[in-house]
């Protein structure tokens, strides 16, 4: 009889610790879906920030530009070969379409050649580099102009890349009523004279700055960069769409596999160390 009452003992003590495991998987599937929904909640209204903040820094660049051509312009004291000069530098206004074969070959073409470029860093020096993609063409890296290793090895994902912006497009990172362009590397390392001819691959902790030989080259090639970012992009976001579907389908097979109704009483504290407050390993993740 002591053994029969052992061994119910021990079987309900079993089934009190798998409702227990299944009651802990349920919260943690619920704090995790909570914290992944509060994160992209947040990320979308920096997102719509950033964009009102941006449109309205462009449109008062693009009026302060206007008024300090004119300005210039109309000065008494400027000849005729400088007013000429200022009328035939105007910013690129110009639409460039990119098709998707167009793409694929200059994706191809970071891949096998490189681009060659000068490379702008925050010490205000620019160096000549080759700036090419990895065989998979997601990330970007450096190689000296023979082709040889550069010393830095770093890669960059484009993916992970948060703009592509040209030198002339307006810093969103300007304080006060002082609108400046580019990046703080360009601003340091480039020559006003020179803005046509370069963009930066803008990054949480860097940015990448390069300049080409000529405007159309530069044009060109930024509409490439910023297609291939996009891409990147949202390729990324589909990956983590479906891996998102994957484990609402998971959790779901959970639920029915699990659906027997709690204990009347709870077990114990030590069977549930979520209401202790324990700390989770899962990160929250955000686009």
């Amino acid at each position: 009889d002591r053994c029969a009452a052992a061994e119910a003992r021990a079987e309900a003590w079993r089934a009190a610790t798998s409702k227990s495991k299944q009651r802990e998987a349920q919260l943690l599937a619920m704090v995790d879906e909570a914290r992944r929904e509060a994160s992209d909640a947040h990320d979308r209204r920096r997102r719509a920030a950033s964009a009102a903040a941006v449109s309205q820094n462009g449109t008062e660049a693009a009026n302060a530009y206007s008024r300090l051509r004119q300005q210039m312009l109309n000065a008494n004291n400027m000849n005729p070969q400088l007013r000429k000069k200022i009328l035939e530098k105007r910013r690129p206004n110009k639409s460039v379409t990119v098709t998707q074969r167009q793409l694929r070959d200059f994706r191809a073409m970071l891949v096998a050649d490189g681009l060659h470029v000068l490379k702008h860093s925050t010490s205000g020096k620019a160096v000549k580099r080759r700036l090419r993609l990895t065989d998979s063409g997601n990330d970007l890296y450096w190689v000296m102009p023979d082709g040889h290793a550069a010393k830095n090895t770093q890669l960059f994902p484009l993916a992970e890349c948060l703009e592509v912006r040209a030198a002339h497009d307006v810093d969103p990172d300007s304080k006060g009523n002082k609108l400046v362009c580019g990046t703080k590397t360009l601003r340091r390392s480039m020559e006003a004279k020179n803005w046509a001819l370069a963009f930066s691959f803008i990054y949480t902790s860097r940015t990448i700055d390069i300049q080409l030989p000529t405007p159309e080259e530069t044009k060109v090639a930024l509409r490439y960069c910023k297609a291939l970012v996009q891409e990147a992009r949202a390729k990324a976001l589909r990956q983590l769409l479906q891996q998102d579907d994957h484990r609402d389908d998971d959790r779901d097979d959970g639920q029915l596999l699990f659906s027997s109704p709690p204990p009347s009483s709870p077990p114990p504290d030590s069977a549930f160390p979520v209401a202790n407050g324990a700390t989770f390993a899962r990160s929250p993740r955000a686009f």
